[in-house]
């Protein structure tokens, strides 16, 4: 699997608290910390599209099942 490399700055003093442990893998508790954030932010997304759909729901923008059928192409009979 291939990873870009990218650099990451640090203040001096928490690069000197980050020395004073060197068994510590910072690049993985990096690479974790970016994956959750990015984990959070696709939820807050969905939560987000979740609720413009109720709004639009609300409005009465939204199509049918027989509607949404229709624009795949299938007949409600046919299933």
């Amino acid at each position: 699997m291939f990873m870009a490399n990218m650099t990451l700055s640090v203040p001096d003093k928490i690069h000197v608290l980050m020395k004073k442990y060197p068994e510590i893998k910072w690049s993985e508790i990096s690479r974790q910390a970016i994956v959750k954030k990015l984990e959070d932010l696709e939820f807050l997304t969905e939560l987000k599209e979740i609720e413009n759909s109720e709004k639009e729901i609300k409005k009465g923008n939204y199509l049918s099942f027989e509607e949404i059928l229709s624009e795949l192409g299938v007949k409600y009979e046919d299933l």
